[in-house]
């Protein structure tokens, strides 16, 4: 009997279950994503669309699974971002993407999470004028994040959200059910950070067997 092939995808499936991971995007990718992919040599930002040919899944502000890692961010003297990527063709795009990579001062390494070449993740550090931005996302305090920042937005939601216009007011109202426009005025439109969605690995293997 011909014992049936697992699929990439099959794999990558099985892995993001055990991991926790999901393909929801999280805050993390819109908030944060964008202080780290200055480009070097043109000046401009790459943006998410570019990356998603490449496999990339979500960013995150931690991963637990880092041995010796703690979440003690407020401790830390310097931030970093985890984008995790699921490439198509190892060969193909992780290369590629690394050399588009290594013309970003912001980053710093990439380790293969699986060992199998199925989940790869990029590691950028936070620069300093982009520190104070970090956390106040971190103590989800949208709306004192940076003009400087919030240039570098391409989603109108997520302007929206730092602004507290009534644009994301209405949206946000439609969504939820919830009249944003008269009780939301001393309040962050968005709800704290959920710490498990924007940690890698948050429950390390073990926790999920």
């Amino acid at each position: 009997m011909t014992q049936k092939n697992t699929s990439k995808e099959e794999i990558l499936s099985n892995l993001c279950k055990k991991l926790g991971i999901s393909k929801i995007t999280n805050s993390t990718t819109h908030f944060l994503t964008p202080t780290v992919l200055l480009n070097s040599s043109s000046g401009k930002a790459l943006k998410l669309d570019f990356l998603k040919k490449y496999g990339f899944i979500n960013s995150y502000i931690d991963d637990f699974g880092i041995e010796g890692q703690d979440f003690k961010w407020y401790n830390k003297k310097d931030y970093y971002l985890y984008m995790l990527f699921a490439p198509k063709d190892y060969n193909f795009n992780f290369l590629e993407v690394e050399g588009v990579f290594k013309d970003i001062k912001s980053w710093i390494d990439y380790y293969d999470l699986d060992g199998g070449g199925n989940l790869i993740v990029h590691v950028f550090k936070i620069s300093e004028e982009y520190k104070q931005d970090y956390r106040n996302f971190v103590d989800s305090q949208y709306s004192k994040i940076s003009d400087k920042l919030k240039e570098l937005y391409v989603n109108k939601l997520t302007i929206g959200i730092v602004e507290k216009n009534m644009f994301a007011k209405k949206t946000m109202g439609e969504k939820y059910k919830l009249d944003f426009i008269n009780e939301y005025k001393n309040k962050e439109l968005l709800s704290k950070i959920d710490f498990e969605k924007e940690t890698l690995r948050f429950y390390n293997d073990n926790d999920r067997e």
